[in-house]
């Protein structure tokens, strides 16, 4: 494969120009990513001074969670940015724009997920599902609220129980649900003790009072306000709210001094109180309430002077209330234009982003295409040396096969040989034997007639052990030999092996020593097992010595059988090891009385062992004798066949 010179000229200026785009890119990000710095460190100062002001100067709050979400966004920190939000959204729903807390809540809820931030998908749903409740919509606050508490019991986040179990109480309250408004309760306690926020926990008994009231089991809602009392501190509003339902208490149950103390006390506190805001209305409806239960008392006393004054404070309330909702309407104005210019610069920004967008994009191009270019030229050059690859090992194939079909002819050869020569010459003794035979019964030479009988036996058996030798063999290189594996014992098919055996091994007058293992159970062919045992003892009576012995053991070997047999015969020699498992490899194979063998033996023994799935070797030194060994595995054996 060749590649021109005018091709790499053209790669080269395109990846360089790529290279100086990305550059210049890349310093124009390392500039904004300093700038980015900078403005970081404004957020936190930012945030605080917009929760300091978000009840009694909401504009302000606005405009600085505003500018704190801007340089939240340019810092890309994502946890300020989630904070940012929540401030306006709280900011928003304080002033009751509703609608559009929602939609900043829904901002966070996504960022949240996206980046699995479980804290802030909590806060989320708690913040929606109050809003919700605020709005009346119980349904769509139950959801969100109960999403918020699971996520708070799976996470153990205590400020999350916290806050979703309060607003659930609250909503199970306001929907007359009191007992499940009780079990939330009572399932709030233990993270508000935690939090160690005395107003909360002091709200919490506040809610059981509440509870309790409304289920007419006053000595309860008392013991519970009292305690909310205990913990509160005394200049809150939620102080003197659960002061006033206290002295509504009393009141019910005809305990008037005490309704009076109680209702007096509050009045004289809050009407001292310099409060502005949203909040401040909460305290002038409080003021009015506790007037309504004054006068309701004292009408009763027939104090009339009294009635007239709280009446006259009823006046004084709904008067500031309605100066107080001006202001807050001209303030809710004032947020509403600070939306729409918020709404405006969102636009802006959604441009400008747009086009940044498109310009990291181009870049991109530019960098996918430059590697696009290495990759393709990468491509060309793997498929120019794979071919090349590919091409020597086709040449090694065909050498390999070359290999092979010469040792297939060696092997034709050898057999052809074994058939025209070793075959025949058993055929040539028994007609000699027979002959022989038929003169000694002529002549009634019984001594004659018995040696003749002998090697007759001798012979064929010889014969039959090369014809089966010659039949396996051919059945193997053929693969018409089937491996049946199962269990069976050894020392059985040793014991019939050495039966069989046994005249040629009286002929040479050869003992046996056996030494055999405990386990000799084995996962094999027997068949094949059987031939193994019968051309490995037969080799072993060939080259002994007369009046020698042979000695068989069989051990454990982890998860093997070993089995080995070993002669004090001729011995082979240590080059000559090499060579007799393989058929085409001419071994001298004579025995110690001159038996001829076929070179067959042992290259099956081999090709039975390894279908077993096991190894065969020799240890031999000559006029020494040979250890044949080789290895079966076990019943316990936790081998794949």
């Amino acid at each position: 494969m060749v590649f021109s010179f005018r091709f790499f000229v053209i790669l080269f200026l395109f990846f360089s120009e790529t290279l100086v785009f990305g550059q210049r890119e890349n310093n124009d990000l390392k500039q904004t990513k300093d700038t980015n710095q900078n403005d970081t460190l404004k957020i936190n100062e930012l945030l605080k001074s917009a929760w300091g002001n978000r009840r009694n100067n909401p504009v302000k709050s606005l405009d600085d969670s505003y500018l704190a979400l801007q340089l939240s966004k340019k810092a890309q920190n994502n946890v300020k940015a989630i904070e940012s939000l929540s401030y306006i959204g709280v900011v928003l729903r304080t002033a009751e724009f509703y609608d559009e807390a929602i939609v900043y809540f829904e901002d966070i809820l996504k960022i949240a997920v996206n980046l699995n931030l479980s804290k802030e998908i909590g806060f989320a749903h708690i913040n929606m599902g109050y809003t919700f409740l605020l709005q009346k919509k119980y349904a769509q606050a139950e959801k969100h609220l109960k999403k918020a508490a699971s996520i708070a019991d799976s996470t153990k986040n205590i400020n999350l129980q916290d806050y979703s179990f309060s607003y659930l109480i609250k909503m199970y309250y306001e929907t007359k649900r009191f007992e499940e408004a009780l079990i939330w309760s009572k399932k709030a306690l233990k993270p508000k003790e935690k939090t160690q926020n005395s107003i909360r926990l002091g709200v919490l008994y506040e809610s059981y009072g509440d509870i309790y009231t409304e289920t007419s089991n006053f000595s309860k809602a008392l013991f519970n306000y009292k305690k909310a009392l205990e913990i509160m501190k005394n200049d809150t509003f939620e102080f003197y709210r659960t002061t006033h339902k206290i002295a509504r208490l009393f009141y019910k149950q005809n305990l008037t001094d005490s309704a009076v103390l109680y209702a007096e006390t509050v009045h004289n506190r809050i009407n001292k109180l310099n409060s502005s805001g949203f909040k401040a209305i909460d305290y002038m409806n409080l003021s009015i309430e506790v007037s309504y239960l004054l006068i309701n008392i004292y009408n009763e006393m027939e104090e009339f002077e009294k009635i007239v004054f709280y009446q006259e404070n009823i006046l004084l309330q709904k008067d500031k209330i309605i100066n107080n909702k001006t202001t807050n309407e001209v303030i809710r104005a004032n947020m509403h234009s600070r939306l729409q210019e918020e709404k405006n610069k969102n636009f802006k920004l959604e441009i400008e982003n747009q086009n940044r967008e498109r310009l990291i994009e181009k870049r991109r191009i530019y960098e996918t295409a430059s590697l696009l270019a290495i990759v393709v030229f990468a491509i060309f050059t793997f498929i120019f040396f794979k071919e090349k690859q590919k091409l020597k090992e086709n040449n090694k194939i065909l050498l390999k096969q070359s290999q092979e079909l010469k040792e297939v002819s060696k092997t034709k050869d050898k057999l052809f040989t074994i058939i025209a020569h070793d075959l025949k010459n058993p055929f040539h003794a028994l007609l000699g034997f027979v002959e022989i035979i038929r003169e000694s019964i002529e002549n009634d030479d019984k001594e004659i007639l018995k040696n003749s009988i002998d090697y007759l036996a001798k012979t064929v058996s010889a014969g039959y052990t090369l014809l089966e030798n010659l039949l396996f063999w051919s059945q193997t290189q053929k693969g018409d030999i089937q491996y049946k594996p199962g269990y069976f014992d050894v020392k059985t098919l040793l014991t019939n092996t050495l039966d069989l055996v046994s005249t040629s091994a009286r002929q040479k007058k050869i003992t046996f020593n056996t030494h055999l293992a405990q386990q000799n159970q084995v996962f094999a062919d027997k068949n094949m097992v059987q031939t193994i045992l019968r051309n490995l003892i037969t080799n072993a009576i060939k080259f002994s010595h007369q009046k020698s012995s042979i000695t068989i053991i069989t051990e454990e070997d982890e998860n093997w059988l070993k089995i080995t047999i070993s002669d004090k015969g001729l011995g082979i020699s240590e080059h000559d090891t090499e060579k007799i498992f393989q058929v085409t490899k001419n071994v001298p194979t004579h025995g110690t009385l001159g038996e001829k063998g076929t070179g067959l033996g042992l290259p099956l023994c081999k090709e039975f062992v390894e279908k077993n799935k096991g190894k065969i070797g020799v240890n031999s030194k000559v006029d020494v004798g040979s250890d044949f060994w080789f290895t079966l595995p076990l019943i316990n054996t936790q081998i794949s066949f």
